[in-house]
């Protein structure tokens, strides 16, 4: 059997109701030529049930005899995938039904790009769905355009320090790629995502798509949202910690390319920045870097700002605020 050219790999846990819809969804994809590999982690619910509503020879599963735990039930299924590219596709997001024809015609144009990506829809049914595409152009009708855009991996790569350009499932990466980065990050769940995208995206580029590729959906039994507050809070230092390793052990100039992020940021997501970098204890160098952009732009020149400023990053912000200043990098 010819291998396919796309691999969805779908890391499932629970949520019958999330994986129904979303193989009837990848289903419906204007381009056929892909697999859908489910490896349920061992769930209590009885998941063949699901399964089984679908005859499709496309669609292969595998049931976990023992809970691995998610990241190494990501990397089982990716170990597991045939196509040339891989989708990581959780169960409870949704693909747009033209991500895959996209993707294809993307990486026909550009075969030695490692990496597709897509603007994506975030949120739920009840407060509504936003996107927003991190695109520079000069013309609105550019974006509009669609693209794909081949940008650089790098400039990427740095923005999820302070933001989330990207994510999955709407991100398509070439297997050998998958491999040569060490498959999914496994050390811990939160924040694993970052990590694994921003080390595909280190030394290469990206074919990104500003036309809507899917949806991450957001819902209380997220891992992110399920978790408490001060284990968000120390994973996602880590998180910080751990990517600007690895862009300082590939040489990337994350100073620099951040510097530029900034200077392209309104006020108000420059203070944003800076307060979520406050909050999460990112590095030292990170929060003078973004205090000194404010600075530039007047926005913390008067005492009325830095009291709103305050307000936000609260008592344990302000210490280690204070921290950074006085540490010598």
């Amino acid at each position: 059997m010819d291998a396919p050219f796309f691999t969805i790999a779908i890391p499932n846990y629970e949520r019958p109701h999330f994986l129904r819809e979303a193989l009837q969804n990848i289903l419906a994809q204007s381009f056929e030529d892909f697999e859908i590999i489910v490896s349920d982690d061992c769930s209590e619910q009885d998941i063949a049930l699901v399964i089984n509503e679908f005859s499709d020879a496309r669609l292969r599963w595998i049931r976990q005899e023992i809970n691995l735990g998610a990241t190494a039930n990501f990397n089982y299924v990716i170990g597991q995938a045939r196509g040339r590219y891989i989708v990581l596709h959780q169960n409870d997001d949704l693909l747009h039904r033209d991500f895959l024809l996209r993707a294809h015609e993307a990486f026909q144009q550009h075969p030695d790009a490692a990496l597709y990506a897509a603007c994506f829809w975030t949120g739920d049914v009840l407060q509504g769905f936003r996107a927003r595409t991190d695109m520079q152009a000069d013309k609105a009708a550019d974006i509009l355009a669609g693209g794909p855009f081949l940008l650089d991996g790098d400039l990427f790569a740095v923005r999820l320090l302070v933001s989330l350009p990207i994510t999955f499932p709407v991100v398509a990466i070439l297997a050998e790629h998958w491999h040569a980065v060490g498959d999914y990050f496994a050390d811990y769940e939160l924040g694993a995502d970052q990590i694994t995208l921003c080390r595909v995206l280190i030394g290469g580029n990206v074919l990104y798509d500003t036309r809507i590729g899917g949806v991450y959906r957001a819902h209380a039994s997220q891992t992110s949202r399920a978790s408490a507050k001060k284990d968000k809070k120390h994973f996602h230092k880590l998180t910080l910690q751990q990517m600007i390793s690895d862009l300082e052990r590939h040489q990337v100039p994350w100073e620099k390319l951040l510097r530029g992020r900034a200077q392209q940021a309104t006020p108000s997501e420059l203070i944003s920045m800076l307060c979520e970098s406050l909050i999460y204890q990112a590095d030292s160098r990170m929060i003078k870097l973004l205090v000194r952009m404010l600075s530039q732009r007047q926005e913390l020149n008067r005492i009325s700002q830095f009291i709103k400023l305050a307000k936000k990053i609260k008592l344990r912000g302000l210490v280690y605020l204070l921290r950074c200043f006085l540490k010598k990098n």
